[in-house]
C-alpha cells in the first residue's frame, strides 16, 4: 500500500544507524556496499566519482544478474519494534534501481544469531533457509530517483527485516518507521530509566510548532549535535508560549528531569515548566486536553483535577544541562512540557521508575484463547468486547492495549452494556455477591466505613432504581465515599432510560480502564483471577 511521508512524520526511523541498526548480510553488493542503506543523511551524488569497481553511489547498489532470483539484505532493527511504514529511497539512481521490492521481517532472540559459520555461502544459506521471514510487504513496483512509501499493517514485534529486490539494481536508503518497544520487567522498577527516551518507547504527540527542527529531536536517546538537532519553535511576535506533548513509555514515578539548551545561545528559552497527566487512572486513555483537539496556538497549561505540576515555572540559561529533583512524585503517562515564551530545547530526560511491568503485557499475549477471553471479562463482562480484544492480540504496546479497548467500547450495542453491567454486584453489597471479576470489593473501599443506615438507605435506592431501569446501578465507584455514592445514585433516578443507560455505560467505560490498567501493574505472576 504506497502512502505519504506525512503519515509517519511521528514515528522514528528503525533502521537508523545512528541508533545502532546494522546491516547484517547481503547476497551481494558488487557497487555499493549494504551500510549505506542505514545512514541517516539524505543521500549526495558525485558525478565524476568512480571506485574500481564502476560508478560510485551513495546506497546499497548489486550487480545486473543474469540469472533467475533477487539480491537482498538483512538489516537489524535498532530497537525491537513495531513497524507502521517504510521509505524505500532510491535517489539518483535512475537507470539503475530495482523493479520491484518486498519486505520480510522476524523477531529473533539475542542468541539466535550467535554460531559461528565456516564461510559466506554458509551464511547466507542460514538466513535464506533457517529464518522464520514473515512477509509485511508483498512484492511491489518501485520508482527511480523519488521516495517509495508504503504503510505496513503488521503489528506483530520485529526485531529484523529482510529487503528483496526484483531483479537487482540499486536503492539509497531504507527507512522503517515504526515505535520501539521497551523490555520492562521486574528490575526496572528499581532503575531510575528516562520514561520520555526514544529507546523506552517513549512518543512525541503533539507541539505547538517546530519551525527551525522537529519535535521528535527531543527524546532521541543520544547528545545533540548541533543546534539543529533539537526541537526548535518560530519567533513569537504575539503573546502566549510554545508548548510539547509527549507520552511515556510507561507510566511512572517521576523523580527528576533534565531540560538540555546546549547549543541554544541566543534562542533558549526565557523559563519552563511541565505538568504531568495519567489518565489511566482516572479510567480514561487519554490526558486532560485530547491532543487530538489541541490546535497549533491553543496550549493545555491550565491545571485540573487531572493534571500534576511536576515543575512550576522556572528560569533556563542558555547552552545549559538543567537538572531539577521532581518534589511532587504521583504516578504520569504524559508529560507537557512549556517553553516560555519561544525557542530551541536540545534534549528532555524524565527519569523516573515505571509502574507497568511489560513482562504483563506479554502474559496476555501468552493466554489460551479462553483464558484470556476470561481475562477480559473480569475487566468488562460484555462478550462481544471481551472476544474482540482476545482477538486483537498480540498487543505490543500498552497503547495498543488501550485504544483497542476504547474503540470497542465506543460501538458497544445496548445488549452488550446490559451484559456488562449484569457482572457487577450491587454497590453497597460488601460481600461481593455477583462480583466475577474479584476486583469489586476494593474498588468499593469507600462504602466499608459507612454507618448502617447510610448502607440500608443505598440498599433501598438500588431497588427503586434497578425496578425503574431494569438494571442495577453502575458507577466507577474507585475513590467515591458512600455518601457521595448515594448522591450520585439519587441524581441518576431523575433521568429517562435511554439518557440513562448512556451515563452508565460511560461509567463502565471507567471502570474498564481501570481494570486493564490494574492488569499491567507490576506484581507477582499474571493470572485471570485478579
Amino acid at each position: 500500500m504506497t502512502a505519504a511521508a506525512e503519515q509517519f512524520s511521528d514515528w522514528i526511523n528503525l533502521a537508523s544507524a545512528r541508533f545502532g541498526a546494522k546491516a547484517l548480510l547481503a547476497n551481494d553488493e558488487f557497487f555499493a556496499p549494504k551500510e549505506n542503506i542505514l545512514n541517516p543523511d539524505p543521500p549526495v551524488f558525485i558525478p565524476h566519482k568512480y571506485t574500481s569497481y564502476g560508478k560510485w553511489m551513495d546506497g546499497w547498489e548489486t550487480r545486473r544478474r543474469r540469472t533467475p532470483g533477487y539480491d537482498w539484505v538483512v538489516i537489524q532493527l535498532s530497537y525491537p519494534g513495531v513497524i507502521h511504514g517504510v521509505d524505500l529511497e532510491t535517489t539518483h539512481f535512475i537507470g539503475n534501481y530495482p523493479e520491484s521490492c518486498s519486505l520480510e521481517a522476524a523477531s529473533l532472540k539475542p542468541g539466535d544469531l550467535k554460531r559461528k559459520f565456516k564461510s559466506l555461502q554458509e551464511k547466507i544459506t542460514f538466513f535464506e533457509n533457517q529464518i522464520d521471514w514473515k512477509e509485511i510487504l508483498p512484492q511491489t513496483k518501485l520508482e527511480g530517483n523519488t521516495h517509495n512509501f508504503f504503510s505496513i499493517s503488521n503489528r506483530n514485534l520485529w526485531t529484523h527485516i529482510r529487503l528483496r529486490i526484483y531483479p537487482d539494481g540499486g536503492v539509497a536508503r531504507l527507512r522503517v518507521f515504526g515505535e520501539v518497544v521497551p523490555g520492562w520487567s521486574s528490575s526496572s522498577q528499581k532503575k531510575l530509566l528516562d520514561l520520555a527516551g526514544l529507546q523506552n518507547g517513549g512518543r512525541v504527540i503533539q507541539c505547538s510548532d517546530m519551525t527551525f527542527s522537529p519535535k521528535n529531536n527531543l527524546i532521541l536517546p543520544d547528545k545533540p549535535k548541533n543546534m539543529g538537532d533539537g526541537w526548535e519553535t518560530k519567533r513569537r511576535r504575539g503573546p502566549g508560549h510554545d508548548w510539547v506533548l509527549l507520552k511515556l513509555g510507561s507510566p511512572g514515578m517521576i523523580h527528576k528531569i533534565v531540560v538540555d539548551t546546549t547549543f541554544f545561545k541566543g534562542n533558549a528559552p526565557g523559563s519552563c515548566s511541565l505538568i504531568g497527566s495519567f489518565p489511566e487512572q482516572q479510567g480514561s486513555c487519554r490526558p486532560a486536553e485530547d491532543p487530538q483537539k489541541l490546535s497549533l496556538e491553543s496550549s493545555p497549561l491550565n491545571l485540573n483535577s487531572k493534571d500534576i505540576e511536576l515543575l512550576q515555572q522556572t528560569p533556563l540559561k542558555p547552552h545549559h544541562l538543567h537538572t531539577f529533583s521532581i518534589k511532587n512524585q504521583k504516578p504520569c503517562s504524559y508529560v507537557w512540557l512549556h517553553i516560555f515564551p519561544d525557542g530551541g530545547v536540545s534534549r528532555l530526560r524524565v527519569y523516573g521508575n515505571p509502574i507497568w511491568n511489560y513482562r504483563n503485557l506479554l502474559s496476555i499475549n501468552q493466554m489460551k484463547t479462553e483464558e484470556a477471553v476470561k481475562t477480559f471479562l473480569n475487566c468488562c463482562g460484555s462478550m462481544e468486547w471481551a472476544s474482540y480484544m482476545e482477538q486483537k492480540r498480540p498487543y505490543y504496546t500498552y497503547e495498543s492495549l488501550f485504544n483497542s479497548a476504547e474503540e470497542r467500547l465506543d460501538t458497544l450495542e445496548e445488549k452488550d452494556w446490559l451484559e456488562a453491567f449484569s457482572h457487577h454486584p450491587k454497590i453497597g453489597d460488601l460481600k461481593g455477591t455477583g462480583d466475577r471479576s474479584g476486583w469489586a470489593k476494593g474498588e468499593q473501599a469507600g462504602v466499608a466505613a459507612e454507618d448502617q443506615n447510610l448502607l440500608n438507605a443505598l440498599a433501598e435506592k438500588n431497588e427503586e432504581y434497578r425496578q425503574k431501569f431494569g438494571f442495577i446501578f453502575i458507577v466507577c465507584a474507585t475513590g467515591l465515599s458512600g455518601k457521595e455514592m448515594l448522591e450520585r445514585l439519587t441524581q441518576r433516578l431523575q433521568q429517562d432510560r435511554a439518557r440513562e443507560i448512556q451515563t452508565a455505560a460511560k461509567e463502565q467505560k471507567k471502570i474498564t480502564i481501570l481494570r486493564l490498567e490494574k492488569l499491567l501493574r507490576f506484581q507477582q505472576g499474571m493470572s485471570s483471577s485478579f
